[in-house]
């Protein structure tokens, strides 16, 4: 066998004896001696708001709302406010039978897509 050869039948061996080995002992010698900074103590959890646009989706909104309130996240942070973009079937009195769990709903007065209803 030519010495190509055998580069192509050890080469498959050098890269799992670096990954496994070489690496991770490269690495503990970078580190070895070094003071480890322990970083601060987390901040409070920022306050976020959920905003959700809807056109008679009274078909899905309440499984989008309880999706929503099963996240992990402090009740007191969190604002889910669901604009119904002038919906004519029964999307608003779903999102207000949730007003009980910190549900918010914003009716627009007339239709005007999305973006209207996000600005």
């Amino acid at each position: 066998m030519t010495s190509l050869g055998w580069c192509l039948v050890a080469l498959p061996f050098v890269t799992v004896a670096y990954a496994y080995l070489g690496y991770p002992f490269i690495l503990w010698v970078i580190t070895r001696g070094k003071e480890w900074i322990v970083p601060p103590a987390p901040v409070a959890w920022p306050f976020i708001s959920i905003v959700v646009p809807a056109y008679n989706e009274e078909g899905q909104i309440a499984c989008t709302i309880q999706a929503l309130l099963k996240q992990d996240y402090p009740l007191d942070r969190r604002q889910i406010l669901i604009l119904s973009d002038a919906s004519s079937d029964r999307t608003d009195s779903i999102v207000s039978s949730f007003a009980d769990r910190g549900v918010e709903l914003m009716r627009m007065p007339e239709r005007g897509g999305k973006t209207a209803a996000e600005n």
